[in-house]
């Protein structure tokens, strides 16, 4: 028979537990398990709102990452006044600390984008935010996988880390308080403290075997990125301006025997193109970091565990593939 109630008390003993586990309650530290990034941004923007009644005030980096869209959208109808802020404030710290004004409740940021692995430079907004008191939410969609966890926790920065698609969770100082919207009655996976527990051990790559792909230009690709871009350390980004990823990806899953998931599931291979993904206007977050349409169609991410010289060749029989049956 189906019991269709939670226990009121469940979800605050599994955030305790997960705290204990990661060792953050010895540091001033607490956190917050919650069922996947979308809901974790909700609940804590709704409830900052709720807390602080009196101020309006919210700022996000327009067109900085699609996660911030669905929050700011939220709050402009909670009565709040949205700011758009240039990503490129982000590395011209006089200006940007002229835009943010310490009568701002929050600012909404995300430190990597959830496709390409690019990273953005979060120091100078942090020292704002710590000089002006209001609260920073900064968004990590892989970013936190490669990073040890943090020893200290201010009070005005809480960070929002994804860890898969049904599970997000909030990192904060242990003083912070805010009223709970809905996460107490939303179920988690079973195995949600075992994916949190995984936050203990960073994972390892080799960043100089990627950029040493990338430069062979396999299959007649281009890479994505300079050498000197920001990035994370865990995929190869590359692009043919005259062919589909999605055929790229589909031919190379085939060829190494690898079921591909669903669209937005952990995988060895993703593409942009929207043969992928559906809808007219789905990637054109992108546009504003330099895609054009070529791009989306052609760009691939591939993990760096399958980089290796037979990759390569894959690549280049794939290549002579697809255009061999777009020719005719």
């Amino acid at each position: 028979m189906q019991i269709d109630f939670q226990p009121p008390h469940h979800w605050q003993e599994l955030n305790e537990k997960a705290a204990s586990s990661l060792g953050l309650d010895t540091v001033g530290g607490a956190i917050k398990l919650i069922a996947g990034l979308t809901a974790a941004l909700n609940e804590i923007t709704l409830g900052l709102v709720r807390q602080f009644p009196h101020k309006r005030k919210v700022y996000f980096f327009k067109d900085l990452d699609p996660a911030l869209e669905g929050p700011a959208a939220t709050l402009s109808r909670e009565g709040c006044q949205m700011h758009a802020l240039d990503p490129k404030l982000l590395d011209d710290p006089v200006a940007l600390s002229a835009e943010i004004n310490s009568d701002g409740l929050m600012v909404l940021c995300s430190e990597d984008d959830p496709m390409l692995g690019r990273l953005y430079n979060l120091t100078h907004l942090e020292a704002i935010i710590e000089t002006k008191k209001i609260f920073l939410l900064r968004v990590s969609h892989a970013h936190h996988r490669f990073l040890a966890l943090p020893k200290t926790f201010s009070r005005h920065v809480l960070r929002i880390h994804s860890l898969g698609t049904r599970l997000a969770v909030i990192l904060h100082s242990s003083r912070m308080r805010w009223p709970i919207q809905f996460a107490e009655s939303v179920a988690l996976p079973i195995e949600a403290l075992k994916e949190v527990e995984k936050l203990k051990k960073q994972e390892l790559v080799n960043p100089s075997a990627i950029q040493a792909f990338e430069a062979q230009h396999p299959g007649q690709s281009l890479p994505v990125f300079t050498p000197e871009t920001l990035r994370m350390p865990d995929r190869a980004v590359i692009y043919w301006p005259d062919m589909d990823g999605w055929a790229v990806v589909s031919m190379l899953a085939k060829r190494l025997n690898i079921t591909l998931p669903p669209p937005g599931e952990n995988t060895p291979f993703e593409t942009t193109s929207l043969n992928r993904w559906r809808g007219v206007r789905t990637m054109d977050w992108l546009k504003p970091h330099g895609f054009t349409d070529e791009m989306i169609r052609g760009t691939v991410m591939i993990d760096h565990r399958q980089l290796d010289q037979n990759l390569v060749g894959h690549l280049e029989a794939i290549r002579q593939e697809i255009l061999k049956l777009q020719n005719g």
